[in-house]
């Protein structure tokens, strides 16, 4: 039973991991999108 409930902790502690490095992404590419813009607008 012990074994069970800490794979189970371990895999949503990956499935987080995985979620914040996605929202980082994220984050990241809408920045570098609106870096673009705003270059593209100076012109």
């Amino acid at each position: 039973g012990d074994n069970f409930f800490l794979a189970l902790v371990k895999k949503n502690e990956c499935f987080m991991n995985c979620r914040i490095f996605h929202v980082i992404l994220t984050f990241l590419f809408i920045t570098v999108l609106a870096i673009e813009i705003a270059v593209i607008c100076d012109d």
